[in-house]
């Protein structure tokens, strides 16, 4: 990760898989399913935190609603 990564996610609000979750309806399985696939936002992963040596999974909320997003429009797309 580049210092101009860890500037822009200062900026950005990131958001861990409960939230995930309940934004997408998906469940968790399900969410690790669809990144393994390549078909779902990557996740960000920040070292330290309470536990030394643990990762932390987050994910940028602007990622996961931009995706939202996509597949609203591939629904519609669909549906047209």
């Amino acid at each position: 990760m580049t210092v101009s990564d860890l500037i822009s996610l200062r900026t950005e609000k990131l958001i861990n898989i409960n939230a995930v979750s309940e934004k997408t309806g998906m469940s968790a399985p399900t969410i690790f399913k669809l990144i393994k696939a390549g078909a779902f936002p990557t996740k960000v992963r920040i070292s330290g935190g309470i536990v030394k040596g643990a990762k932390l999974a987050l994910w940028r909320e602007t990622d996961i609603d931009e995706w939202i997003r996509n597949l609203k429009a591939v629904e519609q797309e669909n549906i047209a």
